[in-house]
This record gives structure tokens, sequence and C-alpha cells, in this order.
């Protein structure tokens, strides 16, 4: 058997499974296809699972290839099923490419994408999805609507609804469950002064009701997990944080598979995450992955908020540029089939940074406007923020950095000082002007986003907002600060940065210090982005990103002027900026 653990993801099970399609022993621990080898186990051992694997994967693989046919892809459905024939009755590599003329290379290309496709069509065969609660539970009902509500981007239709809902009941387990779900609705709309109230309300009434009732003591991890997202929208980041760990910690000694626990997990991870704490991320990652296993009938804005976490931790790791890469990709399919705008707005963010790491400037573009675009049509003000501070923060690496000129003023009527969001937002400012070699201007937005960095504490903003102000301090002739400043952002970097972020700050340190580690350090951040760049382009195109460069194509010949970016504010439901 393979020393790779077939369960530690789908990817790696799929290989694992047409790896060792013709070894019963190992398919046994594969679990795509481990209920049909316990089907069969009970006729006629390994004879009969190789057979009823083999029945099955070829069934799935004959649907798929019938599809393509019918699309118009004759020659290339007879090719896949032919590769997975091949494999099933255990040909080589070579002899089948040989017999189908293929070169080795496109040969490998072919198989893996009908392997992956049998694989996804076999996840729904030993997954099914099973229902998530009784039709006639009217409060599941309600609060699952309301979450969909507000996964579409329609918070101020979650609110309305679960104000309307809130109202109605008489106190109890049932009512406080409603406003802790009002208090997250009103979280994304941008009120919260309201929702501050409402957990107030909750932790004044909870005691009598929630200790007379053990099955309800849920609702206090919940008012924990409320309660750090609204921190972290009023600047308390340090707060959020520990309340997350804590409520993490709980939730995994308590052993729950529940949606809670992946809420408060995926929660913890996004956390350390966005502070730069990798390694704390990847074994929160790891809880999270088990919890999803034993949750095959999660709700998929969890099952997308997996996959993002998962993408989040590859950022740490240049050996995981195709793995971040991929579960972008995985997390924006399920949410453009299951209409999850803000898993669509999320992933597309990721995307946009993965194109410009990889030098695809008009891609970044394309798919900046339509993050905008997307955001625009929610309700409340935080899709829109957030989507327009990451498309600043993208643009700004891109040729097209010019374009976020009004953008970067506009997306400042939604934030509210001295948050996270604030403090980025003034960086992205200072970089703005830093690019347009006005230093002197570019001080002021700077020291202001390192000293927010620092208050809410969050030492990966803090390294790159040090990175910048060194540039700039030595370009205004304050040439000794400057130097002792980057020294510091060399430290925080390599202690709390992606992987990107880190290069630039070498790159940056490079032409401030006279240090040979740095040097060094430097050629190989060069050498492994231009690596990145000549990856995604000998690598195969998706879906998403030959749409996107046909279009960018055109407008390169024709030669015209690009559209600038903008952001609409003004409506009703933006009106609200941070708090009430």
């Amino acid at each position: 058997m393979s020393r790779a653990n077939p369960e530690s993801c789908f990817e790696v099970a799929a290989r694992h499974l047409f790896r060792h399609i013709n070894d019963a022993k190992s398919l046994r621990y594969n679990p795509l296809v481990r209920s049909l080898c316990a089907g069969a186990e009970k006729s006629r051992g390994d004879r009969a699972v190789l057979s009823a694997v083999h029945a099955r994967v070829l069934t799935e693989a004959g649907t798929l290839c019938k599809d393509y046919s019918a699309a118009g892809s004759k020659e290339r459905a007879h090719r896949q099923y032919a590769i997975v024939v091949a494999l099933c009755a255990g040909e080589t590599a070579a002899d089948t490419a040989a017999q189908l003329g293929l070169s080795r290379r496109q040969y490998y290309r072919e198989r893996r994408g009908i392997c992956l496709r049998v694989s996804r069509a076999l996840v729904a065969v030993v997954s099914p999805r099973v229902t998530r609660f009784e039709i006639g539970d009217q409060q599941q009902l309600l609060l699952a609507r309301a979450d969909a509500l507000l996964d579409q981007g329609f918070a101020g239709r979650a609110v309305h609804l679960l104000g309307k809902a809130r109202a109605a009941l008489p106190p109890g387990a049932a009512r406080l469950a409603v406003q802790l779900r009002l208090a997250e609705a009103l979280i994304s709309l941008g009120l919260l002064g309201r929702a501050e109230r409402l957990l107030s309300e909750f932790c004044s009434d909870a005691d009598a009701h929630v200790l007379s009732d053990p099955t309800s003591r849920w609702l206090y991890d919940r008012q924990l997990l409320v309660g750090a997202r609204l921190a972290m929208e009023t600047g308390r980041n340090a707060d959020a944080g520990q309340a997350l760990a804590l409520l993490a910690r709980r939730r995994i000694a308590a052993a729950q598979a529940d949606e809670e626990t992946l809420d408060a997990l995926v929660e913890c991870g996004n956390w350390y995450c966005q502070n730069g704490e990798f390694s704390q991320a990847r074994n929160v990652l790891e809880r999270v992955r088990t919890v999803s296993r034993r949750l095959p009938h999660a709700a998929t804005h969890r099952q997308i908020a997996v996959a993002l976490l998962a993408a989040h931790c590859a950022e740490d790791s240049v050996d995981e540029f195709g793995l971040e890469h991929h579960w972008l990709s995985e997390a924006l399919s399920l949410s453009t089939s299951n209409g999850s705008v803000c898993g669509t707005l999320e992933a597309m963010n990721g995307l946009m940074g993965y194109y410009v790491s990889t030098g695809r400037d008009d891609d970044a573009y394309e798919l900046a406007k339509q993050s905008l675009t997307i955001a625009q049509n929610t309700e409340g003000t935080r899709l829109l923020a957030d989507v327009g501070i990451e498309t600043t923060t993208m643009m700004l690496r891109t040729r097209h950095w010019r374009a976020v000129d009004p953008l970067l003023f506009d997306v400042e009527k939604l934030t509210q000082p001295g948050t996270l969001r604030w403090a980025i937002l003034k960086h992205l400012q200072g970089n703005f002007l830093m690019r347009a070699c006005r230093y002197e201007r570019a001080r002021a937005p700077l020291v202001g986003a390192y000293e927010a960095a620092r208050s809410v504490g969050n030492r990966r903003l803090e390294s790159i907002v040090l990175r910048d102000l060194a540039v700039v301090l030595h370009r205004v002739d304050s040439v000794t600060k400057g130097i002792e400043l980057m020294r510091h952002a060399v430290e925080l970097a390599e202690g709390h940065s992606a992987v990107w972020s880190l290069w630039n700050t070498y790159e940056a340190a490079a032409r401030l210090l006279p240090d040979r580690r740095i040097e060094r350090l430097a050629r190989q951040a060069r050498a492994a982005i231009s690596a990145r760049a000549n990856a995604s382009h000998d690598g195969a195109e998706t879906a998403l990103d030959g749409a996107l460069a046909a279009p960018a194509r055109r407008r390169r010949i024709s030669g015209g002027a690009r559209p600038r970016l903008t952001i609409e504010i003004g409506r009703g439901d933006r009106q609200h900026v941070g708090t009430e």
C-alpha cells in the first residue's frame, strides 16, 4: 500500500484509487470505494472486491464519456474510456499511450482528467447526502433559510426574516437561537450597534433558560463564536483570537462532530491564517477534516468554507502552490453550482492572488471586475468592503494599479477606523502613493496603518506595512531609520508571513540592507516566482481561465483604453457603515 494516506483529502484518495486499482488490499483503505469493498467481501474475497470496484469505475467512466460524446468530443471520450479500461486491465502507461497514439505527457493529462471526474462521481455514490433535520422542525428550517440568505448575500432579508421570527417566539432556548443568528445577520449588514445590543441581551437572558435545559448549552458556544466575529469587526482582534482558540479547544475536547463544531474550527483556522500563524492553522485544518468526514450532510456553505481554509493554509508553503489553486477552484466550483455568493467572492479573491503571482495581470483584472459586480448586488457593507479591499490589494501588484484610484477612497466610507480592515486600507493608500512616487504623502497613511496593525495585534500585516514604510523612509532621506525598520520587517515576515509576502520582503530588503543572506534569499525568491509563472502557463487551464483569457486577448489586440475599477455606494442598504 502507498505511504500516502487516502483519507487525507479527495485528491490523494483519487490518485490512490487508480494507482492501486488492481490491489484489493489497498482498495479496502480507500474512502471512495470502501463501501463497495465491504459489500463484496461478504461473498468471495479479493476477486469479488476487484470485480465490484472495476464494475463501478467502468460504469461511471462510461456515463461521463457518453456525456463527452454527446457534447461533440467523441474522440476524447473514446480515449478517456480506453484509458480507464486499460487501468482496470493492468496495462502499462507506455502500452496504452502507444495503442492510442498519444505522447506520454498527453496520456497522463487525459488520464488525470478522467480519473478525477470518475472519483468525483464515486463521492456521490459512497457519500449520499442525507437530510440534515426533519422537515417538520420549523426552528431548524428557519435557521437554515436564514443561513442560505446570508450565504447568497441577502443579509437584509435575513435580518427581516429573523426579526419577525424572534418577535413571535416566547422566551426560551428557541428564541435565543434565533437571536444569535439575527446578531450574525446584523454583523453582515454592517449594523454592529444592534448586534452588540442583542449579544448583551443574550448574556442576561441565557442563564435562566439554558441552564434548565442541558441540550441547549451549545448556545453558549454559539454566543462565543458570534461575539468573536463582532470583536473582529470592531477592532478587538486579540480578544476574538482568544475566544476562538478557547472555543476550538472546548469543541475538540468534547469530540463532537456537528455543524457548530465545524463553524468554530473553521473560524479559528481562518483567524490563525489571517494572523500568519500557519502551523496552528494546519493543526486546526486536520481537525476540521476529521469533523467534516463525519458530516456528509453538512450544508454546502460549510463544505466551501473547509475548501477555502485548506487554500489559506497552503499560502504558507512553496510546495503547495498547486494545491492552493486546486482548493480555490474546488471552492469556486462548489459555490457557483450551489448559488453561494459569499463562497464565490472569497474563491475569486484567492484566484486573483494566484493570477497576480503568476504574472497574469489581465486575467486578474477581469476577475476583479467580476468580483466587484457581484459584490455590488449584495446587501450590507461587509462583503462589499472586503471585495473592494481585496481587489485593491491585488491590482496594486499589477500594471493596472492606477485603476484603483477611486476605489481606494470609496471603500474607506465602508470601513470603521481602528479595525483590521481599516489598517489594511491605510496600507493600501500608502502603497498606492508609493507606486506614484509620492513618498512624502505615503508616510502618513503607512504610519497610521502600522499603528492600527499593532493595535489589533496582526503581525502578518505589521510586517508588510513596516516593509513599505522602511522603503518610504529610505527614499525621503531617513536612511538609518529605514534600515532599522526593514530589519524588523524581515524578522516579522519570517515568522508571520505567507510565501508571497515573504518573497516581496526579501526583495525589498535586498535593496536596502547589506546582508548576503538576504541577497541570497531574494535571488531564490525571484527564481521561485519565475517558476510559479512558468508552471501556471504550462499547466492545463480551467474553464474560468479560458473564459477570462479570450476577452483579455481581444482587448490587447484592439489597444483600447481599459475601463476603470469602481465601487457603488449610496444605495439604501449601503448607508449603515460599521455602527448604527
